[in-house]
C-alpha cells in the first residue's frame, strides 16, 4: 500500500501551557507530536521510503484560529516573543510512503 499524508507535527516539545490551550486544540496544535516520533511510527507500520513531501512551518495566525492570539497569551501569560517560538516549532508535514507486503 501506498499513503500520502499532511499532518502538523513539532520540531520541538510545546510547553505544558500551549498543550492545556484550549484555543491550541481548536488549532490542531495541542495534540501535535514530535516530527521524528511521526515518522518513527510510520516506519513502526511498515512503511518504507518515506519521502517528506513538504514541509512548511505553520502560520501564527491560524494556530491563534485567526484571532489576535490575546486568548493564547493571557492564560499562560506567554509573551509575543514566546508564542512566536512556540509557533517556530510547529510545522505542515506532507509525507509519502510504501508498505510492500513479505512474500
Amino acid at each position: 500500500g501506498r499513503i500520502n499524508v499532511s499532518d502538523i507535527v513539532l520540531t520541538k516539545p510545546l510547553p505544558q501551557s500551549a498543550r492545556d490551550s484550549i484555543e491550541a486544540y481548536v488549532g490542531c496544535i495541542a495534540g501535535a507530536v514530535l516530527k521524528s516520533d511521526y515518522i518513527a511510527a510510520i516506519k513502526a507500520a511498515g512503511f518504507k521510503d518515506i519521502r517528506i513531501l513538504d514541509e512548511s512551518v505553520f502560520p501564527l495566525d491560524v494556530m491563534c484560529c485567526g484571532s489576535d492570539c490575546s486568548t493564547i497569551l493571557e492564560k499562560p501569560k506567554l509573551t509575543e516573543a514566546q508564542l512566536a517560538d512556540i509557533a517556530q516549532s510547529i510545522i505542515s508535514l506532507k509525507i509519502s510512503a510504501c508498505k510492500m507486503e513479505q512474500p
